[in-house]
């Protein structure tokens, strides 16, 4: 606080109330079991670690696929909208989403800083527990009891979540080093540079007819070792 400044009141009140709650949170945990504390901490605040069962090239066909491939599939779905300028909307908004999406993957395999709207993205993936609170009574006892729901995550978070967990070493990717394909994959081993055997022949040839199209490469010429150079 600046000299001469006065305080604010409710301000003030605030940071009390911290205070307290802070004191009052390190008195209560000297009494409750650390590890229980830690299950139920790790439980309220989402565990991001992959779920069991979650293959690890979730995000890669929808990477992979061009837009001319991935907008039709939507187009010809039951559920897309009739009517023109409704589809054009929806459209736009599928291409803006993927071409995000594509630069986020690109950015998290490549190890680089996620930008602001990188993190405001990957914030509201984050599933949120505990959002609808409800008051259930059991017919049979008479007894109420308060539920928690949890909110099921969109399709679109779950990819996000798959972004996360590249970009945070959870699971490795790799993008082809061929440079007519440049698709992502999950490489079987560390060194694995090519997404299939296709591409690692193709490459091979590539550089082959390359080193023929060039010539053989030649030594520069020089001195024979015990030589003394002319000085003529």
């Amino acid at each position: 606080m600046r000299n001469g400044e006065r305080a604010n009141p409710k301000q003030k009140a605030r940071e009390m109330d911290g205070d307290i709650a802070e004191i009052l949170d390190h008195s209560i945990a000297a009494v409750v079991d650390p590890g229980v504390y830690g299950k139920i901490s790790k439980w309220m605040m989402a565990d991001l670690g992959i779920p069991p069962g979650v293959p690890p090239t979730l995000g890669v066909k929808f990477y992979n696929d061009s837009l001319q491939r991935l907008i039709p599939k939507y187009v010809k779905a039951s559920f897309f909208p009739k009517k023109k300028r409704e589809r054009g909307q929806l459209v736009s908004a599928m291409e803006n989403y993927i071409q995000t999406f594509r630069a986020m993957v690109d950015r998290a395999i490549d190890g680089e800083k996620p930008t602001e709207r990188d993190i405001e993205i990957l914030k509201s993936a984050i599933p949120q527990r505990g959002t609808l609170v409800n008051v259930m009574k059991d017919d049979k006892t008479g007894r109420f009891s308060p539920a928690i729901w949890e909110t099921l995550p969109l399709v679109t978070d779950v990819l996000w979540l798959w972004v996360y967990w590249i970009w945070n070493g959870d699971i490795r990717m790799n993008r082809c080093k061929a440079h007519d394909c440049n698709k992502i994959f999950v490489p079987k081993r560390s060194d694995q540079g090519y997404c299939s055997v296709n591409c690692r022949t193709r490459a091979f040839h590539q550089r082959k007819k390359h080193i023929r199209k060039d010539g053989p490469r030649m030594k520069a010429p020089g001195v024979p070792r015990g030589i003394p150079p002319r000085s003529d």
